[in-house]
């Protein structure tokens, strides 16, 4: 309860900005509902109190799960929700790694508050991030090093082909992309994207006591 309650008093002290996508998530589910495809781009954009601007672009074929909430709790946290922006940010970042971990989760807290999910759901994810979100973050490392795939090739997603189909499972889909040399580019991470990953994760006003905590 002690934790809870250190969680919740910065949650509503926190200094005020904004970090909303561009447009509502356009999806297509794979063929056991578990994982979903983007249709089209989303991009986050965030101005704070000192009227710092900074963006980041979730692209068209990037594929989520959602809040991976497990299935025995979905009657309370399903994958859709009014978090549903913020876990799509999330996935996407924690795929790229464009900021450190600790900024991602920052991103996700700020824009769950801008979609006006309730305190106490907001301090139930960010204690699941704390303790599980490192595991989440070294099994992407590896997939990435071993040459997966998270966006899918617009020529894949055009409903005239038959690449994906509301049969496609995204673990055959991403193996075929794997065995024919499709990849992704790298992260390029710079000056201009630590700079993005230090405005949108709220770096300069304060935060969740969470996140400061070892």
């Amino acid at each position: 309860m002690k934790l809870f309650v250190l969680i919740l008093l910065p949650l509503l002290m926190s200094a005020c900005s904004t970090i909303k996508p561009n447009s509502p998530a356009v999806l297509s589910p794979f063929g056991d509902g578990s994982q979903w495809v983007l249709r089209e781009d989303m991009v986050f954009e965030l101005t704070s109190d000192d009227e710092d601007t900074a963006s980041i672009r979730v692209p068209k074929g990037f594929v989520t799960d959602l809040a991976s909430t497990p299935r025995k709790v979905w009657a309370l946290y399903p994958p859709f929700g009014k978090y549903l922006s913020a876990a799509i940010l999330h996935d996407y970042l924690y795929w790229t790694q464009l900021c450190e971990r600790d900024q991602a989760d920052k991103i996700f807290y700020h824009a769950m508050k801008q979609s006006h999910v309730d305190l106490a759901t907001q301090a139930i994810f960010l204690m699941i991030l704390k303790s599980q979100g490192l595991p989440a973050w070294q099994q992407n490392q590896q997939e990435r090093s071993n040459g997966l795939v998270r966006v899918v090739p617009a020529d894949y997603l055009d409903p005239s082909e038959t690449h994906f189909t509301r049969q496609t499972r995204w673990p055959d889909l991403r193996a075929a992309l794997l065995s024919q040399g499709i990849s992704e580019e790298p992260a390029n991470k710079n000056q201009d994207t630590d700079k993005t990953c230090t405005i949108l994760s709220g770096e300069n006003y304060e935060t969740p006591e969470l996140f400061t905590q070892n």
